[in-house]
C-alpha cells in the first residue's frame, strides 16, 4: 500500500505535516525498516543525552521516546478498530497526561528500546493482515475521521519528525552515524 495524494483526504491537515514525510513510500516496507533506524540512532545516545531536555519545561529526549511508543499504541488501536468496523466514535487522547503518567524517569533506555521494537513488530503484523478495503475504511476519532491507511502513514511520520526534532533541536551539535 503506497501512501499517495489520496491519504491526505483520510485524516484531519493537522496530521499532514507526518503524512508528507511518508509520502509516495510503501507502508508496509517504511513500517518495517524505520524503527531499526530510529533505534540505531537512540541507541547512540549517551544517559545525559537521553535525560536532555532542549528548554526548561520541555520534555526530555526518554520523555519524548515514551511518547512515541504511546502514539504508536493509540494510533494502532484506532487502525484496529476502524479496519474491524468498530462504529464507535473513538477516544482522542492528552499527549501532555500520557507523558506526565508514562513514568519515562524511572524506565531503563534499553527497556525503552525493546518497548519500542515490540510494538512496531506488533503494527507491522497489524497493518500486514489488513486488506485492501480494510485500508481505506473510515472511521471516527472524536469529531475526526481517519483511515487505517492515514493512522499508518501518521504513525510513521511522527516516528521521523521526533528522529528531526531529536537531531534539530535536542541535540545539534551531536556527530550522528549514517543509518
Amino acid at each position: 500500500m503506497i501512501i499517495n495524494q489520496d491519504v491526505f483526504s483520510e485524516s484531519p491537515e493537522y496530521y499532514h505535516r507526518y503524512l508528507s514525510l511518508v509520502e509516495g513510500e510503501d507502508i508496509l516496507d517504511t513500517l518495517i525498516h524505520s524503527m531499526f533506524s530510529t533505534i540505531g540512532h537512540l541507541r547512540a545516545l549517551s544517559a545525559a543525552e537521553w535525560d536532555a531536555s532542549y528548554a526548561p519545561g520541555k520534555w526530555t529526549l526518554r520523555e519524548v521516546w515514551m511518547h512515541v511508543a504511546d502514539c504508536e499504541r493509540m494510533l494502532a488501536m484506532r487502525a484496529l478498530c476502524i479496519a474491524r468496523r468498530d462504529t464507535a466514535i473513538l477516544s482522542e487522547f492528552d499527549q501532555d497526561t500520557f507523558a506526565k503518567w508514562s513514568r519515562a524517569d524511572k524506565r531503563q533506555t534499553g527497556d525503552i528500546l525493546k518497548e519500542l521494537q515490540a510494538i512496531r513488530d506488533s503494527n507491522v503484523w497489524l497493518f500486514r493482515a489488513l486488506s485492501e478495503e480494510d485500508w481505506l475504511e473510515r472511521g471516527r476519532v472524536g469529531h475526526m475521521v481517519f483511515t487505517p491507511r492515514a493512522l499508518a502513514g501518521i504513525l510513521i511520520g511522527h516516528e521521523r519528525h521526533h528522529v528531526k526534532q531529536m537531531k534539530e533541536v535536542y541535540l545539534p551539535n551531536r556527530d550522528w552515524p549514517a543509518m
